[in-house]
């Protein structure tokens, strides 16, 4: 009905040909146009009217069935107002990947949460005035908590535990990324509620912008620094478990 409508009203209806100049079978012939546009318009704006009744009923019966559930799905974004949440922020994770995750959200709140299995790896957080917390004391004792938990300890581990410090209709962002098929509790995302968000790469400008200020120290994560001649034992040194960073000098 609608593309009918359209037709008419914008004049791609049946329409008499124009040419003829003044002659009386050309007049007649722009009368006969002329009426069956104005019909043309008259049927158009009925069936717009018919249109618009039929879209305000159907509205009103979709919003009387998503009444009791459209308050369940609040809005995604993929920059999150941190600020609001009285019990702050948890990343799982004391990687590098966990580690410069919390440095960037404790720019945006000062209850941010790193949550790891390392002490020397969470130390490097807490000088940023961010809270380290030993995985074994958080779960159970720290259970249903946080209204943002960012997983990002690169572990299928991480997934289940990020939902047991969530509370109910809390955020869960998704760092990691994990080779092959897992086996995630996804029904316990359906019990509390839980919002999920997918977080990929972000801005490049942001980040250097943050490095040029000085708002986030990335030399705590370099763990050591090798001239290139040294390449092979530079590798098998960033190979070893509990090292961050390892760099290269170009001599």
């Amino acid at each position: 009905r609608r593309d009918i409508g359209r037709l008419a009203e914008i004049g791609l209806g049946p329409r008499a040909d124009h040419h003829g100049g003044d002659n009386p079978g050309s007049r007649d012939r722009h009368e006969e146009c002329d009426e069956r546009r104005a019909v043309e318009q008259r049927t158009a704006r009925g069936i717009r009217s018919l249109d618009h009744e039929l879209d305000k009923q159907e509205r009103s019966r979709a919003d009387r069935r998503q009444q009791d559930v459209v308050h369940r799905v609040p809005p995604v974004q993929r920059e999150h107002d941190i600020d609001q949440f009285r019990h702050g922020v948890a990343v799982i994770g004391d990687g590098k990947l966990g580690i410069l995750c919390a440095f960037a959200l404790s720019l945006k709140s000062a209850n941010v949460s790193l949550v790891g299995k390392h002490k020397e790896k969470l130390s490097i957080a807490a000088k940023r005035n961010i809270e380290g917390i030993l995985l074994s004391d958080a779960v159970p004792a720290l259970n249903r908590v946080f209204d943002v938990v960012v997983e990002a300890s690169g572990r299928e581990s991480g997934f289940a535990a990020a939902l047991d410090l969530l509370k109910p209709r809390g955020k869960l962002v998704l760092k990691s990324t994990f080779q092959g098929n897992t086996n995630l509790a996804m029904w316990r995302v359906v019990v509390d509620e839980i919002t999920i968000v997918g977080s990929r790469c972000g801005k490049f400008a942001p980040a250097l912008e943050l490095l040029e200020k000085g708002l986030v120290n990335l030399e705590d994560l370099i763990s050591e620094e090798f001239p290139l001649a040294k390449g092979i034992e530079a590798m098998n040194r960033a190979a070893q478990k509990g090292v961050m960073k390892v760099l290269l000098r170009m001599q």
